[in-house]
């Protein structure tokens, strides 16, 4: 029936001498069918198209081959025009009229029309859309950072006098700008504290000074108390960069809100967003979450910690597999004290992450990833000797634009194992099992945001901590401390209070911490830091021999710490979070609450 009503299609294009017939007739073949009948023309045609011995481009020839095809009629030469129009004249009756049978099953589909309309109708209903589909999710996500581009240039050209080119620019801010302020979605609380928004912006960019911060601030918070208050499930963040004197961006970064949590600590209440990054400026923080003094809440970046997981935890799942903790770079592989120090890891990975009920999909899960690391990382090796920089994936399953990239440059044979991974990877209860997965981890990363923001409500964030003190040479508690110092005493009491508090996944803290200086990429950032802090300080108070100095001119002994950290492994887990908490209380004088809690899920 479908290949009958094919060819009828077929026919009418051909017999009215247009190829846009085609979908002329498509409209009256039923309903039920017509999906059907077009992956049947379409593929045909396809196949035509595609054999080399076939040069003529005509559609009505396509066409003709496509009916000859269907009605399995074998022609001798695809390439003679005027032999197979002799022969689909000879072949086909020139009927292109409904047979009974389909008009029988168009008004059946005219009767189970109502019913199925209601039927989709409902399940529309019941779906919730892609945050860049519904108008609020395209204003704030699409609009928002095309303002973002415009104001910042229209500021850098006000800035340098370039008169012509303000000029230009402004019209172009100002149409961005109306184009988001009268966006569809937007309730009318939210338009005006954008507008308040973009008019402390506007001011901040131009000043000479930072005399516009703070209104901007109290703008960007009013802006995200009337998000949150009318139920719109998305935060705007903004970032003051100085690129240098005379030279400032602020970037507005869209997020869309997935969960909106409470955390209580002795008596105070800490707001947690889990997000994921909406906009597509190209100004990524490779954080897991952040809050800032002025933003009043604590946010879970899920796609950040995603490409932690994929890339560094889930290859470890499998039996035996080890956890890829040193860069590429620093791989010995004659090395047993690197070869033990991943296996160990990967232990951990598996004793503390295998939280499925189904073992078999966690196995399957880990040996996928494996896989796909592999041969990334091969991939990355071979491209970069001819200069090509591949990037790691960052999601579960690949974008579409990372594996176009790899398809422009790979072989297609060369791709073919990573098609095949990520169908394996479209299996449902695989990612559920990720998900699973996923959530003791996303639970650790709240816990260390919610521990900043405790932090800046005590205000107390010019105490120097011993430990950094010691770190820096800084033998006066009064002497100003560099960016990155402070920076470093900020992280050391959310990632200690990090493991003080994580009662699930301590090992793998420890792991994932240890990460930050057995990755040389790593070193000298404030979070590597905080890790030769915590590696240097913790063991005694575990009971272990002090581990005396683990860098040498910049560099980390890392053979040394692997066998510090095989150590601590060693300890009770509940030792090793009492032990953090006396370090923590130690370090800012005062007592950790016996727990943050965050279990009340606020909104949808």
């Amino acid at each position: 029936m479908v290949k009958t009503e094919a060819k009828r299609v077929l026919a009418l294009a051909i017999a009215d001498g247009r190829q846009e017939a085609v979908d002329h007739g498509l409209r009256k073949v039923p309903w039920v069918m017509r999906g059907m009948v077009s992956r049947k023309i379409h593929k045909t045609i396809s196949a035509i198209l595609l054999d080399n011995t076939t040069h003529n481009p005509a559609f009505d020839h396509i066409f003709r081959l496509a009916w000859l095809e269907l009605s399995r009629n074998d022609v001798t030469d695809p390439t003679d025009v005027h032999g197979v129009s002799t022969l689909y004249a000879e072949k086909n009756p020139g009927e292109t009229k409904q047979s009974p049978w389909i008009r029988y099953a168009n008004h059946l589909a005219v009767f189970g029309f109502v019913g199925i309309t209601l039927a989709v109708s409902v399940w529309f209903l019941v779906q919730k859309r892609p945050p860049l589909e519904t108008p609020e999710g395209m204003a704030l996500g699409t609009l928002l950072p095309e303002y973002v581009i415009a104001v910042n240039g229209w500021a850098d050209a006000k800035r340098n006098e370039r008169i012509v080119q303000t000029t230009d620019l402004r019209q172009k801010v100002d149409s961005s700008r109306n184009a988001l302020i009268h966006a569809d979605g937007l309730p009318e609380p939210v338009r005006s504290a954008l507008n308040e928004l973009f008019d402390t912006k506007e001011q901040l960019l131009i000043a000479a000074d930072y005399s516009h911060q703070d209104t901007f601030h109290e703008a960007l918070r009013g802006l995200n108390r009337q998000l949150l208050h009318h139920q719109l499930p998305y935060f705007i963040d903004a970032e003051i960069i100085d690129q240098s004197h005379n030279d400032r961006l602020v970037i507005l970064s869209t997020y869309h809100v997935l969960e909106k949590r409470t955390a209580t600590a002795n008596n105070k209440t800490v707001l947690a967003l889990h997000v994921n990054r909406l906009d597509n400026l190209n100004f990524r923080q490779d954080y897991l979450g952040f809050t800032r003094p002025h933003i009043e809440v604590a946010l879970v970046l899920h796609d950040n910690l995603e490409d932690i997981v994929v890339n560094f935890v889930a290859p470890a799942l499998g039996d035996g597999r080890p956890m890829p903790l040193i860069d590429m770079e620093s791989r010995e592989f004659d090395s047993p004290w690197q070869d033990q120090l991943l296996q160990r890891a990967g232990a951990v990975v598996r004793s503390e992450l295998n939280v499925s009920k189904d073992a078999e999909s966690v196995q399957k899960l880990g040996k996928l990833f494996a896989d796909r690391y592999e041969l990334v990382r091969r991939w990355q090796v071979e491209l970069e000797r001819k200069g090509v920089i591949l990037p790691d994936p960052e999601k579960y399953n690949v974008t579409d634009t990372w594996l176009e990239s790899v398809e422009q440059i790979l072989p297609n044979m060369e791709v073919v194992q990573l098609r095949d991974i990520e169908r394996a990877l479209a299996d449902e209860s695989l990612r559920t099992t990720f998900d699973e997965m996923m959530a003791p981890l996303i639970s650790s990363v709240e816990r260390h945001e919610v521990q900043h923001r405790l932090d800046y409500e005590h205000k107390k964030e010019g105490l120097i901590p011993p430990a950094v003190r010691t770190l820096y040479g800084i033998e006066n508690p009064e002497d100003e401390l560099s960016p990155n110092a402070k920076r470093v005493a900020t992280e050391l009491s959310a990632y200690v209070a990090e493991l003080a508090y994580d009662a699930q996944t301590t090992y793998l803290n420890l792991t994932l911490l240890s990460r930050l200086l057995f990755q040389k990429t790593m070193w000298g950032t404030a979070e590597s830091q905080v890790a030769l802090i915590v590696f240097q300080n913790l063991p005694e108070r575990l009971g272990l021999d002090p581990p005396g100095a683990l860098t040498y001119r910049g560099r980390v002994d890392r053979e040394k710490l692997s066998k510090i950290y095989f150590n601590m492994l060693d300890v009770d887990r509940d030792k090793i979070r009492k032990a953090a908490r006396t370090f923590w209380e130690e370090q800012y004088g005062r007592t950790l609450p016996d727990q943050i809690t965050s279990t009340e899920t606020i909104g949808e």
